[in-house]
Parts: structure tokens; C-alpha cells; sequence
């Protein structure tokens, strides 16, 4: 599941998720440790990923 993905992208480094926003919830069942660590954007639409994506600053632009 996405806690699953979510701690193997931690641990490889990842430290932005893009997600859905319907599986906000799944956030909750990450450790408090991770969740300080990562930054999570909630997306509506796959054309909001695109947006992130390509965006000069890319996924910097927190």
C-alpha cells in the first residue's frame, strides 16, 4: 500500500511524495519520524503531477 511505497522512498532518499489527495489518510498510519522528514503534495489531478513536475523549481518549490 502507500505506507509500504512511502517508506521505501524514505529510505532510498526520496524525501517529496506526490499523492493522490483520497489517500491522505494512508499518511496517518506513517511513523512520526518519517513524516517529519518528507514533504507530501496532495493532488487532485494527474494534470496538478505534471504541474509539479515540470515546473521550473520542480519539486523544490515547497
Amino acid at each position: 500500500g502507500i505506507k509500504e511505497k512511502v517508506l521505501a522512498a524514505h529510505r532510498a532518499g526520496i524525501r517529496h511524495v506526490l499523492l493522490p489527495r483520497d489517500n491522505e489518510a494512508d499518511l496517518q498510519k506513517l511513523p512520526e519520524a518519517v513524516k517529519g522528514e518528507m514533504n507530501f503534495t496532495l493532488l487532485d489531478r494527474l494534470e496538478d503531477a505534471l504541474k509539479v513536475a515540470i515546473s521550473p523549481a520542480g519539486l523544490m518549490a515547497d
